[in-house]
This record gives structure tokens, C-alpha cells and sequence, in this order.
């Protein structure tokens, strides 16, 4: 939650970086400059309050197992083949 209230503040941040062909964490974190739209993603992100307090608009994604499947082999391929544009 700290990262966001960082970004809603306009000041970057230093996340975690993740390498999905590893399962692993990456030794160097990555910066994310603040924007004036910040999308939080997870299946969890809405079980907490206070997070669920910072947000203006809340869109939950309901799908089947084989389309959450496929976007997850999408995510794997980009994180193995670098970082995508913002």
C-alpha cells in the first residue's frame, strides 16, 4: 500500500522486478514514475479496506480458467522477453 500512496502522491517508486521463467525475484528493482492513472492488479487487492479506500474506480475481471490461463502464458512471454512499454 505504501507504493501506491507514493504514486497518488506523485513521487516513483522503486518495485520489485519478477521473472516469471524463474519464479523468482529479480536483484534490482525497478522504477515507476508516478502517472496520473495507476492500475493495481491482483486477486486479492480488494480484501483490503484501507487499499480499497485509495482507489476512485474499482473493475473486477471475472473470467473462465482457459482465458486466465492464456493471459498468464501472455505475461510469462513478455517477462522473458524484457519489459514492455508503458
Amino acid at each position: 500500500m505504501t507504493h501506491v500512496l507514493e504514486l497518488k502522491a506523485g513521487r516513483a517508486v522503486a518495485v520489485p522486478s519478477y521473472d516469471f521463467t524463474r519464479h523468482a525475484r529479480l536483484s534490482t528493482p525497478e522504477t515507476v514514475p508516478a502517472r496520473r492513472a495507476i492500475i493495481v492488479e491482483g486477486i486479492l487487492i480488494f480484501t483490503d479496506a484501507a487499499l480499497r479506500g485509495l482507489m476512485d474506480i474499482k473493475v473486477f475481471v471475472d473470467t473462465d480458467a482457459d482465458t486466465a490461463s492464456s493471459a498468464a502464458s501472455v505475461a510469462t512471454s513478455r517477462s522473458a522477453a524484457g519489459r514492455w512499454s508503458r
